[in-house]
Parts: structure tokens; C-alpha cells; sequence
């Protein structure tokens, strides 16, 4: 691994220190920056990986899981998807015929018992006390068509079956997977989730131009994507439910969610009508 610093630099904009923060915590509970590195550029449309303004440039890659077998005759999966679906398309982009379920949102029931689910702030540890210990997380994928790699982080007692199950999963759908520490949010989730903490109260808290904080985060934190394509694709509700994890994990933190993303959230949950079945 490179070598990483130990302080925020001085950066002119709150949401790329936000960032720039949530990375070093990061790599202090373990985590890779090449890999961080790899999933921001490959996944949340970051021209550069946050290792550009932290430390110098390093020849080390991100280390990705091995190819693990995907049954060529697949048994459907059962899966529901709430909101983009996210997991639904990506199964579609893997060829896997899927079985409609009620039982859980945003889950894929894997051969061997197994268990996928997108992040939403907790940990598989904390996830294994309702699915028990074969349950295998998902990393926030902003726009899943874009992208090249994903990370997952499985129960500390996963099996090796239902975690080669999940790997084939996403490696037949045209992802490269990286295993990485299970933290709350993994990497992309938490990170993506502070950034928009931090612009809404710019936005909404202060007044700021949203296209102005655009400008800068791009600008300071090498990114071709911001905030409020973020917003767009992630939606404040995910980005307070992420957050609410990490606080229940780790305890009161400085990047609490701020009223702004409340009242974003809220907006976005009474602009559309409510469907009951």
C-alpha cells in the first residue's frame, strides 16, 4: 500500500474537506486507498481518486477479488428492488432470471442461502442478527451502468459459498468486485452520503448557488460528477439512512445530518404520490 497521510490538507471548500475527511476515517478502520482510489473513479465518476491530494502517486493497484464460478445454467434469483432498481438491472446485465418477492426491499436471495443486500448504512455483522451470518453488503453504485467496479464486505462468518456466490453475481454482470473491511456505509455509500450532507446545508442552510458548490467540488476534489448529480441519483432519504448508520455505529459525529438534507429528503417524499397496494 502507499503512503497515506495523517492530515486533512488545506482545501477552500467544505463538501471536498468533508470528503477528504470521511476518507482518512477511511483508512484508519482499515480500508485500501488504492482501492478507494479505484471505486470513486470506477463507480461515482471521480477523475481522480482522493490518493492525488492525500499522498504522493503510487505503482500499486487496487487488489480485486479473484474471478470466482457463476452456475452457467443459473437458477433464478429472488429479488425485489426498491426505488432505481439497481440490483434488478444489474442481474439483468448478468443474464439471471429473477423471481418477484415481498419479503425484503433492495435483497437478492443467493443460491446456498445467501444473502445481498444494497448498503444502507448497516453493517453485514449488524445485518446477520435479522439473516444470519451468510449475508453479503453492497456498496452504493450512484449509476450502475457506468460502472466498472463495486465493493462488498461480508458477515465475519459468512460462508466461503454464499460469498463466491455474490462475487459471481456481480463479476457476471460486468463488475469488478473488491472485498473490502465491513464498515458502515462501506466506501462509496459513506462518502457520497457526507458530500451530500455537506451541500445541502451550503444550498439550503446558507444560500449558496448549487451550481456554484458544483463548480467547486469538481474543481477540488478532481470529480467530473457533484453533489447534485449525487442528489439525483442517490436521493437525500438514502444519504439520511446512510448516515444514520453510521452514527448508530460509531456514535454523535461531526457529520450528523444536517436539516437541510431533512427537508430535501422530505420534499422528495411528498412529490410523488404514494402507491398502496
Amino acid at each position: 500500500m502507499r503512503p497515506t497521510a495523517t492530515e486533512l490538507p488545506a482545501v477552500d471548500d467544505p463538501v471536498s474537506s468533508a470528503y477528504l475527511t470521511e476518507v482518512l476515517d477511511l483508512v484508519a478502520a482499515g480500508h485500501d486507498l488504492d482501492v478507494i482510489d479505484d471505486l470513486l473513479t470506477g463507480s461515482a465518476g471521480f477523475t481522480l481518486g482522493p490518493s492525488a491530494l492525500l499522498a504522493p502517486s503510487g505503482a500499486d493497484d487496487a487488489p480485486r477479488a479473484a474471478p470466482r464460478p457463476w452456475p452457467a445454467c443459473r437458477p433464478p434469483l429472488e429479488v425485489v428492488d426498491h426505488g432505481a432498481g439497481a440490483l434488478r438491472d444489474l442481474l439483468a446485465a448478468a443474464d439471471v432470471p429473477v423471481l418477484a418477492s415481498h419479503r425484503h426491499h433492495g435483497v437478492v436471495e443467493l443460491p446456498h442461502r445467501g444473502t445481498l443486500t444494497r448498503t444502507s448504512g448497516a453493517t453485514a455483522l449488524e445485518l446477520g442478527t435479522t439473516w444470519g451470518p451468510d449475508v453479503v453488503v453492497l456498496d452504493l453504485l450512484p449509476d450502475h451502468r457506468a460502472a466498472r467496479c463495486v465493493a462488498l464486505a461480508a458477515h465475519p462468518d459468512c460462508s466461503p459459498a454464499a460469498l463466491d456466490s455474490a462475487v459471481g453475481l456481480l463479476q457476471a454482470a460486468g463488475l469488478e468486485v473488491h472485498l473490502v473491511p465491513d464498515t458502515p456505509g462501506l466506501v462509496t455509500g459513506r462518502i457520497l452520503a457526507t458530500v451530500l450532507n455537506t451541500a445541502a446545508e451550503l444550498v439550503d442552510g446558507a444560500g449558496r448557488d448549487p451550481a456554484e458548490v458544483d463548480a467547486r467540488f469538481r474543481d477540488r476534489a478532481r470529480s467530473t460528477a457533484a453533489p447534485s448529480v449525487w442528489l439525483d441519483q442517490v436521493g437525500a432519504a438514502a444519504a439520511l439512512d446512510l448516515l444514520a448508520g453510521l452514527e448508530r455505529w460509531y456514535g454523535p459525529r461531526a457529520t450528523r445530518p444536517t436539516p437541510a438534507l431533512r427537508r430535501s429528503a422530505l420534499r422528495a417524499s411528498t412529490a410523488r404520490p404514494v402507491l398502496v397496494p
